[in-house]
């Protein structure tokens, strides 16, 4: 058996299901495929929607507010969807293909054809869950910031994930770094690539790190791992030191706590 190297996505031959003649396969594909031609959603798409999601996701305030942040999440995962779906290389059911807004379908397809390994579950359980609090979000008349947050940051990982196993490249916001910079090391809670680094074993808060977060307008806290959830939510974000090209390392206080920051307004890379 020849086994493709670590990392490798796979891409399966298409092969049309059982359950539909040649022509209507044709025919659906077809369809399919004249759509995310003339459809303007793409990458640009996801990534112009992404950054208003994330500007929303703060500023929500109302129930109604909260409300369209769900919307918005749903708008990013259909685009993301659309931006990578292509029903000749992913679609592997007997079923029809899905439409064009069909995003968890076809991004669980996508997941079933590009990943291999034991990952596969996970990440389409992943796209699942995403979906759903973007759905729930947004039939909820009693949403609040929390949930709004938990939508966004469901939405905004989903794109991460998928943009990392195509290798493409998030613009504009996405690839600026936020942290600060302590002599030749460096402190940073976002990242183009910070979620995808590997994992060092932590070190204990250098003091120069909470210093550097303060002066820069910042203001660290602390949190446990079991509520990082709940901690990114209400606008926290874990801080790593890392080199910003292969590894990162979590910060801990004495009793396990992680070092996490509440950037300031118009925080941005330092």
């Amino acid at each position: 058996m020849i086994c493709a190297p670590t990392g490798t996505i796979l891409r399966p031959a298409a092969r049309r299901p059982t359950g539909l003649s040649p022509a209507a396969y044709a025919r659906s594909v077809r369809r399919l495929r004249d759509h995310l031609r003339f459809d303007p959603m793409s990458w640009d798409r996801t990534e112009r929607t992404l950054r208003t999601l994330q500007q929303r996701s703060t500023d929500a305030q109302t129930p109604e507010q909260c409300q369209a942040v769900g919307q918005l999440a749903r708008d990013a995962i259909i685009s993301l969807a659309q931006a990578v779906f292509r029903p000749d290389v992913h679609w592997r059911s007997d079923e029809p293909v899905p439409s064009a807004t069909d995003s968890k379908r076809q991004l669980e397809a996508y997941v079933a054809a590009a990943f291999s390994g034991g990952g596969k579950d996970e990440a389409r359980s992943y796209v699942r869950s995403s979906v759903q609090l973007a759905d729930a979000l947004t039939h909820k008349r009693t949403a609040t910031q929390t949930d709004a947050r938990m939508a966004a940051l469901a939405a905004e990982s989903l794109v991460r994930l998928i943009a990392l196993a195509e290798g493409h490249q998030l613009v504009g916001s996405e690839v600026d770094w936020h942290g600060v910079q302590v002599r030749n090391r460096y402190f940073a809670w976002d990242g183009p690539t910070l979620h995808a680094l590997e994992d060092r074993p932590p070190i204990p808060v250098p003091l120069e790190a909470i210093e550097a977060l303060q002066a820069a307008g910042h203001k660290p806290v602390f949190g446990t791992r079991a509520k990082l959830l709940q901690h990114q939510a209400s606008g926290l974000s874990q801080v790593f030191e890392t080199d910003r090209n292969s590894w990162r390392r979590e910060l801990l206080q004495s009793d396990g706590q992680v070092l996490m920051v509440r950037p300031g307004a118009g925080s941005g890379a330092a």
